[in-house]
C-alpha cells in the first residue's frame, strides 16, 4: 500500500496504526519517499484483481535493458544462459559486438 501526506502533518502516525500496515518506511528516522517510477514498475506487474503476473522468462536472442550499473539502461541481446546467476549479452560499444557476462537481477527484458 502506498500513501501520501504532508511531511510536517501528524496524519502519517495514524498510518502506522491502520489494519495491514506493519510500519511506514524510514531511513534513520525519516520517512522513506518510494520514487513514483518504482511504484509505477510495481503496479505493472499486477493484475487488476492484484495477482501478481509471472515473471517473463529470459532466453537466448531476447533484447535486454540492464538496469544499473555503468551500462545502466543500455540495450544488449541475451547471447547464453550458462552461469547462474550471470548471463551472456552482446552489447554494441563503439561500433564492436561485445560479449560481457551480467548478473540476471541487472537486466530487464526491453520493450
Amino acid at each position: 500500500m502506498f500513501v501520501t501526506f504532508e511531511k510536517g502533518s501528524l496524519f502519517w502516525y495514524k498510518i502506522n496504526y491502520a489494519y495491514d500496515v506493519s510500519k511506514l518506511l524510514t531511513i534513520c528516522n525519516e520517512h522513506y519517499i518510494v520514487p513514483n517510477t518504482l511504484i509505477a514498475e510495481m503496479i505493472v506487474q499486477y493484475h487488476q484483481e492484484g495477482v501478481l503476473f509471472p515473471k517473463k522468462q529470459l532466453c537466448k536472442d531476447n533484447p535486454v535493458r540492464l538496469i544499473s550499473g555503468p551500462f545502466d539502461n543500455f540495450l544488449a541481446t541475451l547471447e547464453s544462459i550458462d552461469e547462474d546467476p550471470c548471463v551472456w549479452v552482446l552489447m554494441d560499444l563503439v561500433g564492436q559486438k561485445t560479449r560481457a557476462l551480467v548478473k540476471v537481477e541487472k537486466l530487464k527484458l526491453a520493450t
